[in-house]
């Protein structure tokens, strides 16, 4: 998920059972939508240390600025 993601998205994963060290908040662009680039740094980052992606949160109208991340891209 984005750094302006509800917080409501962190207690659903933690209710989820992801533990709360292995939530990442990925930064965004200058529009506020998550940053493709660093998602994907994310990834790679966490896969070769071993980890595996559950999910991957996305905004359609955050609450803040009410950004929609790139939706098309991230499905």
């Amino acid at each position: 998920m984005s750094n302006q993601s509800h917080s409501a998205l962190i207690r659903a994963a933690l209710i989820a059972g992801v533990r709360r060290e292995h939530i990442r908040l990925i930064d965004t662009d200058d529009r506020f939508r998550m940053d493709m680039d660093a998602l994907r740094q994310q990834v790679s980052e966490d896969q070769a240390n071993g980890l595996h992606v559950v999910a991957v949160c996305a905004n359609a109208g955050t609450t803040s600025t009410g950004s929609i991340d790139p939706l098309v891209a991230l499905s």
